[in-house]
């Protein structure tokens, strides 16, 4: 996808009054009418926890702001997309909408140069002498070789995307990677929950209902003995 940059314009006030008490109400006009607009960088830590940092994009040069951006290149109808996670060089989370996917010199599965990640933020690692075949919803498997046909495919991973529409997004200059907005963030950290909720696996699943349950008992019985202790007057 093709993205216009276009120059930031600079607005001139050619009548230019010296006067120091209308200069402040100008000011104090501009500070109200002005929006801040914030990106989040989502940090990847080796522990598998995150750092989300707050970026004002009307003060970088990182950001492309919304309002500069090719209007013919917006989804006007506000459907939501599946945007792929990548890892940029500092080890930050970014998005893509699209990408080719090849295996870096890592071994690891990448879209367009950038390592994507897994549903768990990790690279997903390629075998040595091994291809992948990439089935539905990002699923990736070793391809099978023709005398290994009928056999269960080997899972890599699958490739973590969130649902997402253009207004979630802010674009990055020079490049195809894209930063969340607020309501991008949102989504994105129900879909990292919704994420986690599948991973848990039947028996965690029984023993935290089992937990759960035990705590409810207790704090029943807890309560009967309040009740028994107490005396009507």
């Amino acid at each position: 996808m093709n993205t216009k940059i276009h120059s930031t314009s600079i607005l001139e006030d050619k009548n230019i009054i010296k006067k120091n008490t209308i200069n402040k109400k100008k000011t104090d006009e501009i500070n109200t009418n002005f929006k801040q607009q914030y990106a989040y960088n989502i940090k990847i830590i080796s522990d598998s926890r995150k750092i989300i940092k707050e970026q004002d994009i009307n003060c970088d040069i990182t950001h492309i702001p919304p309002s500069n951006i090719d209007s013919s290149s917006i989804n006007t109808e506000d459907t939501e997309n599946g945007w792929f996670s990548v890892l940029d060089d500092q080890g930050y989370e970014r998005f893509i909408r699209d990408g080719h996917v090849t295996i870096n010199e890592n071994r690891e599965v990448a879209m367009d140069n950038y390592t994507a990640l897994n549903n768990h933020d990790q690279p997903i690692v390629v075998p040595k002498n091994q291809k992948i075949l990439i089935k539905a919803g990002g699923i990736i498997v070793i391809k099978e070789d023709f005398h290994e046909k009928g056999h269960e495919p080997v899972f890599l991973g699958q490739l973590k995307s969130t649902s997402l529409n253009d207004n979630d997004v802010i674009a990055r200059r020079d490049s195809k990677m894209y930063d969340l907005n607020k309501s991008g963030l949102e989504k994105y950290k129900k879909n990292d929950l919704q994420l986690k909720s599948k991973d848990l696996s039947n028996d965690v699943l029984i023993k935290n209902y089992e937990k759960a349950t035990k705590k409810l008992i207790n704090t029943l019985n807890i309560i009967r003995l309040i009740e028994s202790d107490m005396t009507i007057n």
